[in-house]
């Protein structure tokens, strides 16, 4: 439910105290979550993604094959797409990768003392965990803004 608060109404500081109060609370939690998935995923792998998945998700890969789907299942789905949609997400892909293609770093490479040849490459993942929301704020958009800096 939006709250709306207004600068003239009388209380308006307390409200507005506890709005940041509360704000500052679900920040430390979804904090405190996220740690809890990293680590979870860190030790277990793949086993502790699908158990997220099916906690936040009520989807548990395991049933339907696996986490990672074959590439049958994603041409299938993009031909369910429709056309208008389709050249939505297909700009949106473009500009996002114009934009991480500014912020990747430059390679770097010098000579350095005793014939010693230093540097650096920045080159992309071969493959990428991406977890996309489902529910109230399934945007396909974040999915796009994830996998396209990989």
């Amino acid at each position: 439910m939006a709250l709306r608060l207004h600068v003239a109404e009388a209380g308006f500081d307390a409200a507005f105290e506890r709005l940041l109060k509360q704000r500052a609370e679900d920040t430390r939690a979804a904090e405190s979550l996220a740690r809890e998935v990293f680590d979870a995923v860190r030790q277990r792998g793949d086993e502790a993604v699908a158990a997220y998945a099916t906690r936040f998700d009520g989807l548990d890969p395991r049933e339907s094959g696996g986490i990672a789907l074959a590439q049958a299942e994603v041409d299938a789905g993009a031909r369910q797409v429709c056309e208008d949609v389709r050249s939505a997400l297909t700009l949106a892909a473009t500009r996002i990768r114009a934009y991480h293609e500014r912020q990747r770093p430059q390679d770097t490479a010098w000579d350095a003392e005793f014939g010693v040849r230093l540097g650096w490459r920045w080159r992309a993942v071969r493959s990428a965990g991406v977890y996309a929301p489902g529910g109230r704020a399934a945007y396909p958009s974040s999915v796009l803004m994830s996998v396209i800096p990989a």
